[in-house]
């Protein structure tokens, strides 16, 4: 299904008052929708485009009047799309080009209808949401409209009747664009652009926000939380550069002292008083750092296989090298090169063995399906969208000390596991330490060793779903009532099962 959102507006509010009451004595004579006769119109889309498809839109414009039409791509895979603009006498005056944005403008149109065409066709499976700006501006008209404008009495005894009139001219403009330009749509932005997820459970409650770990995406809970109490929604997230999440721009590098910020804005946007927190590995330091940073904020915390900031080992050392590896892979990101691309059996076994063999062959589906494109240059491969920016290293020297004190802030139910299997990514001795601190300071701190690899959650999630349930049912007694789904939350089209099926994972 496709959507789009479409925004009307006129340089000044009332010619759009003054022009609906003409209409009143002009209808039979229009030819065009009402709104079209203004000196000046700006029209701002937010357009949906589907894989494999082309949708075109259709704007009248006045003979002698200016026309000019932009559009630039808001998300979705390489951030490009095919932009052409057809003449109303049939020539296509601005040819496809695949570009992340374009503009083309008619100084003095001939008139009629031009034809704006958005082609995703080259994109198999990534949809596109684009941003699409038109204006038709009538210089010759302007000091007529203002000269007529200005001799315009409305009185309060014809007040009434010429609002019933502007109500059913805007509602003919609703219905004209309704069967013009397509359907309604809800785009969803956090940040400087937006976060994709996938939203368990029910919607009009507040969720439990789940992080995933470096380099995976939110699929790596779809096995998890199927195990968890049914009546408690959960939000889980891809982070920014990750799964169908929006990649920072260029020159600035991830950074996890930016999650706390990230967090905020959740917060905000949803309206909640209250967060809880539940992370894997990388999700679960950064739901504990936001944890001792604002502990007024969380009810409780959930960590898996991940607690405390990690320690650099070779300090100063290895944050130089990191910053030569930013440059490296921000002059990548800039490039729009294709990556490596592999079959879907190569990718499976890279990421088996990239992760030291913890997320097993048979799972290793529910991470791909969020991070992987289909190549252009070789039919039946794909490569890994996330940023290569996330490659970088740490870029700042944690403060063991820092650490250990900080924990002290841990005041709220928190549970942690580790997997008999994982490595320490850390220091285990300011892990241990940091463990007996959060004991001897939080109201409940459950710890559980259990068996499996860094990756137990997604391989075998039954280890610790009763476990995080008891947690669960145990602790949430707050109000989650405050806000749940917002409808402007665009989520059809988020998901897997398109790439599932055609990559057969």
């Amino acid at each position: 299904m496709k959507y789009f959102v479409a925004t009307l507006f006129n340089c000044l509010t009332l010619f759009a008052i003054w022009v609906a009451i003409l209409n009143t004595n002009n209808a039979e004579a229009t030819t065009v929708p009402w709104y079209e006769n203004l000196p000046a119109v700006a029209m701002d889309y937010k357009v949906h485009i589907d894989p494999g498809k082309e949708d075109c839109y259709f704007q009248y414009v006045n003979p002698g009047a200016t026309f000019y039409v932009s559009f630039q791509v808001v998300r979705g895979g390489d951030g490009m799309a095919g932009f052409a603009v057809r003449h109303p006498s049939g020539q296509i005056v601005h040819p496809y080009q695949w570009r992340p944005s374009s503009e083309y403008q008619d100084e003095r149109s001939t008139g009629g209808y031009y034809s704006v065409c958005i082609d995703n066709q080259f994109s198999r499976f990534a949809d596109k949401l684009v941003n699409l700006y038109i204006t038709v501006v009538r210089y010759d008209q302007w000091e007529k409209y203002t000269k007529e404008l200005e001799e315009i009495n409305l009185n309060m005894e014809n007040f009434t009747s010429s609002i019933v009139t502007v109500e059913r001219n805007i509602n003919e403009m609703l219905q004209y664009q309704y069967h013009s330009r397509g359907r309604e749509a809800r785009d969803y932005n956090l940040l400087q652009g937006y976060l994709a997820g996938k939203w368990w459970g029910p919607t009009n409650k507040r969720p439990i926000v789940a992080l995933h770990g470096w380099q995976d995406s939110c699929g790596t809970f779809d096995r998890l939380i199927p195990l968890l109490p049914k009546h408690i929604p959960i939000l889980a997230l891809d982070s920014p550069g990750h799964g169908f999440s929006y990649k920072l721009p260029a020159g600035i590098a991830y950074r996890n002292s930016d999650s706390p910020i990230m967090i905020k804005e959740i917060i905000k946007y949803f309206g909640w008083n209250k967060i809880t927190l539940m992370g894997h590995s990388l999700g679960a330091i950064l739901s504990y750092t936001y944890g001792f940073l604002f502990p007024k904020d969380v009810d409780y915390v959930i960590c898996i296989d991940g607690l405390n900031p990690l320690i650099t080992p070779k300090g100063m050392q290895r944050v130089v090298r990191s910053l030569e590896e930013f440059l490296k892979y921000d002059e990548l990101q800039r490039s729009n090169q294709e990556p490596p691309s592999y079959t879907i059996e190569e990718m499976v076994q890279r990421i088996h063995l990239g992760t030291r063999k913890s997320i097993a062959m048979e799972t290793a589906k529910y991470i791909l399906c969020r991070n992987i494109a289909p190549s252009k240059k070789h039919s039946g491969k794909y490569y890994f969208n996330r940023d290569a920016r996330l490659k970088v290293g740490p870029l700042v020297c944690e403060d063991p000390a820092q650490i250990i004190a900080t924990a002290s802030n841990i005041t709220f139910p928190i549970f942690i596991s580790k997997a008999e299997q994982s490595p320490f990514f850390g220091n285990e001795t300011i892990f241990k330490d940091v463990i007996q601190m959060v004991k001897k300071e939080s109201s409940d701190c459950q710890f559980h060793e259990i068996p499996g690899t860094h990756h137990v959650h997604l391989n075998e999630p039954q280890i610790l779903g009763e476990l995080i349930t008891k947690f669960i049912e145990k602790h949430d007694k707050g109000d989650r009532e405050a806000s749940g789904f917002k409808n402007e939350i665009i989520y059809k089209g988020l998901d897997c099962q398109e790439m599932q099926v055609a990559a057969k994972l």
